[in-house]
């Protein structure tokens, strides 16, 4: 892992969740965390909460505003960014319109911000500062409430037309499948994310996996559906992509024993690429800090050629 002499703060926003850290290189030196936010929401309202955290942090690291290089801001949804505006982020209730959150928050804190996708900082986090070797083609995966997925080239994270590259969670697993937010049917995130796992099962997500753990039968069903739509998720993207390293991140990542290890196996056994044995395939390192970690790295000298 490098290092960075560089203090900036990395903000993670996601559709039920705030978090937000003061980082020097990898180190989160002070914490925020909020789980408040409220349907009706607006987004000056929760742009005054994220400026708030941030002054916090900061205050909370003992530093001052003006020793912060910059702000950088994960966000759900079709990000441009190069001009700081999210578009119909679906998944947060308070942004189904374009909202440009980086002059938002610039007039607020009077710092520099920069705005991306929540995955795709997560993934500079992981491919920066994880700890994964050298790879030339990175892809980061996150399993939890919803399904999405970053691709990181030589250095370049794949965008896209229109800034929506790589979106695994997206991909046709079952065209008879149920209906998914975004208008298609039969999506993997719709099939196997968390809310899909606890629907089939009818309790929370953590029920089922524990329900597995123990060897309930209807769970245990569950769970290998569900690894199984995964894998081949996973194994169409990687024929498409041939990265070299798969890294995979989020809530569901944490659970090694039902998902993680009978995923790999899986899709070892799915995928019968002659290079299959040379792909690796990991968990995340950061875990829940991997948002603000690569977010704050927006800012620092590694992060150059992450555009």
């Amino acid at each position: 892992m490098a290092d960075s002499g560089r203090m900036a703060v990395g903000v993670d926003i996601g559709g039920t969740h705030l978090r937000v850290g003061a980082v020097r290189g990898y180190e989160v030196l002070a914490y925020e965390k909020e789980r408040a936010w409220s349907s009706d929401m607006g987004p000056d309202e929760v742009m005054d909460i994220v400026a708030e955290h941030v002054r916090t942090v900061v205050d909370v690291a003992g530093l001052d505003m003006n020793e912060v290089e910059g702000v950088g801001v994960g966000i759900p949804g079709r990000v441009d960014h190069e001009s700081g505006e999210v578009i119909q982020a679906v998944n947060a209730s308070w942004a189904r319109e374009t909202v440009n959150v980086k002059r938002m928050l610039e007039l607020r804190l009077g710092l520099p911000v920069m705005v991306d996708h929540d995955v795709a900082v997560a993934a500079a986090g992981e491919y920066i500062y994880g700890g994964h070797g050298k790879s030339d083609y990175f892809l980061y995966v996150t399993l939890g409430t919803g399904i999405a997925s970053c691709y990181i080239a030589n250095g370049k994270l794949l965008r896209g037309a229109h800034n929506s590259a790589s979106e695994m969670g997206h991909t046709c697993i079952d065209p008879d499948g149920p209906r998914c937010v975004c208008g298609m049917a039969g999506c993997l995130e719709r099939l196997a994310a968390g809310p899909a796992i606890a629907r089939a099962a009818g309790m929370r997500s953590e029920e089922v996996v524990e329900a597995a753990r123990n060897g309930e039968p209807r769970a245990v069903d569950v769970m290998d559906r569900v690894v199984n739509y995964l894998a081949l998720g996973f194994v169409n993207v990687i024929n498409v992509l041939d990265p070299d390293v798969v890294v995979i991140g989020g809530g569901l990542s944490q659970v090694e024993d039902v998902i993680v290890d009978p995923l790999r196996m899986r899709i070892r056994k799915i995928y019968r690429s002659p290079f299959a044995e040379e792909l690796e395939i990991k968990r995340a390192t950061f875990g829940d800090d991997a948002g603000i970690i690569g977010a704050a790295a927006q800012f620092g000298q590694e992060y150059a050629d992450l555009s």
